[in-house]
């Protein structure tokens, strides 16, 4: 009796060109060889290793090319305009900070300084 693959999600692949892959699949990592077929999800194989790591049958092949379709993609999302502010440190220096209070300078400036700063920023 062969044994059935229960999870409809994983798919075979294999590994072309040279060098190993390191991948984790299944919580695990596996190191993959030149030439070696083996299974693994979709989600687990990254977009940037496609080209050398390809699908094994047609029920593979599907599920890539769907997962590529430019209709399943996610349209991107706006950037978020960061707004600048000054924080006064003493005496006459000022340091620039974001919305998240993180210092966009690396040393104190003058007053004229950080404004610039938070001008080209901005810009």
């Amino acid at each position: 009796m062969e044994r059935t693959n229960k999870d409809n999600d994983i798919l075979k692949w294999k590994k072309t060109g040279g060098g190993s892959f390191h991948a984790t699949i299944n919580g695990r990592l596996k190191i993959i060889k030149p030439g070696e077929v083996f299974e693994a999800k979709l989600w687990e194989i990254p977009e940037s290793v496609r080209d050398i790591v390809k699908p094994v049958g047609v029920k593979a092949q599907a599920a890539v090319e769907a997962a590529a379709d430019p209709e399943s993609v996610v349209p991107d999302v706006p950037a978020v305009k960061n707004e600048y502010f000054l924080k006064h440190r003493g005496g006459s220096w000022y340091n620039v900070l974001d919305i998240n209070e993180k210092v966009m300078n690396e040393k104190a400036l003058q007053k004229v300084d950080a404004v610039a700063l938070i001008e080209s920023l901005t810009a």
